[in-house]
């Protein structure tokens, strides 16, 4: 009997210790993004910014002068963020407008005030996400919720704020992915809202990220010469509050339980979003995926096939019945 706890104590401490170190070795990877740009008299919008990474970036882009419009669900919960910001910064040119991204219809609803107000955009940062639970949730639109809120719907607004990008010289788009996109092993475009393929919270998750990145892929090629650049990114494994949600418990615990040994502060996950935003050396790059400030040499084959990004993105169009005045190529 005590061999048997004396081994267990010594597996669970040989445990604690390897996630211990890489928790040390995944922080000290995460760096600073260290422009030290401008962004006076830049419109910056960006998606799920009331929490996590989204509000770290929020913070950062505000000090450094940019005209931000936070786009979120929860209205009360951004408002008092805008007026922290404020108060932090002295950067009073801070809005905050609805969006969900799950629903179409929220999308057309903010793309349309946006664009009443606004003649151009500078950058468009996709970051709005969540994880899901352990059951299949469909939207009013008829949209798997994870792939609704995490690509549909971003899919759908960068389509609709393309033209506004494109009114600038230099515009760039950034889109939130994750390096879990490499345990996405097929896509179906016929079948991207989980009607007939089994569907779990972390397939739903990674196959949203692989398109993600799919998306970023083909984007590029759509707006290649336009002066629009889009790249992705992965922030690491973060310890923020999008699995608080989750219905799962293996996933709970690993939020409540392992995500603050281990991962990344918000902050440290939101310093790619700044290199992609305002740092010189990514201007001029489109179509790729980072991690820890380099473009990714790790991504799967998936996401490098331009015939799926293709056929991604046309399912896609269908599934958002995105309409021929909506399209600027």
């Amino acid at each position: 009997m005590w061999i048997w706890l004396t081994l267990l104590l010594l597996a669970a401490s040989s445990f604690l210790a390897t996630l211990g170190v890489f928790g040390i070795v995944h922080r000290e990877r995460a760096g600073e993004a260290d422009t030290k740009a401008s962004l006076a008299g830049k419109t910056i919008l960006i998606t799920g910014a009331s929490s996590g990474i989204g509000r770290e970036a929020a913070k950062i882009l505000a000090k450094r002068g940019a005209r931000l419009i936070l786009a979120c669900r929860s209205i009360a919960k951004t408002k008092i963020l805008a007026d922290d910001l404020r108060s932090m910064t002295g950067n009073e040119d801070i809005q905050v407008m609805e969006l969900d991204t799950s629903s179409l219809v929220s999308v057309r609803r903010f793309a349309d005030k946006f664009l009443n107000r606004e003649r151009s955009l500078d950058v468009l940062i996709l970051n709005a996400g969540i994880y899901g639970t352990q059951r299949r949730h469909i939207t009013s639109e008829c949209l798997e919720t994870v792939m609704a809120t995490n690509h549909f719907g971003h899919f759908l607004l960068a389509n609709l704020l393309l033209g506004a990008l494109m009114m600038g010289k230099r515009s760039r788009i950034v889109v939130t992915a994750s390096g879990l996109h490499r345990l996405c092993k097929k896509i179906d475009p016929k079948d991207l809202n989980f009607e007939r393929s089994e569907f779990s919270p972390l397939v739903s998750y990674c196959q949203s990220k692989a398109c993600n990145i799919l998306f970023t892929r083909h984007l590029a090629e759509i707006t290649r010469d336009t002066g629009v650049v889009v790249n992705a990114f992965c922030p690491g494994l973060v310890s923020t509050e999008m699995f608080e949600k989750t219905a799962g418990f293996f996933m709970s615990t690993i939020q409540r339980m392992l995500l603050p040994f281990i991962g990344r502060t918000p902050w440290q996950g939101a310093q790619p979003i700044v290199h992609l935003a305002a740092a010189k050396e990514t201007e001029d790059i489109s179509g790729e995926f980072f991690e820890d400030f380099k473009i990714s040499t790790n991504t799967s084959d998936l996401v490098n096939d331009p015939d799926l990004a293709r056929r991604v993105w046309e399912a896609s169009e269908r599934l958002v019945k995105l309409k021929p005045k909506e399209k600027y190529y």
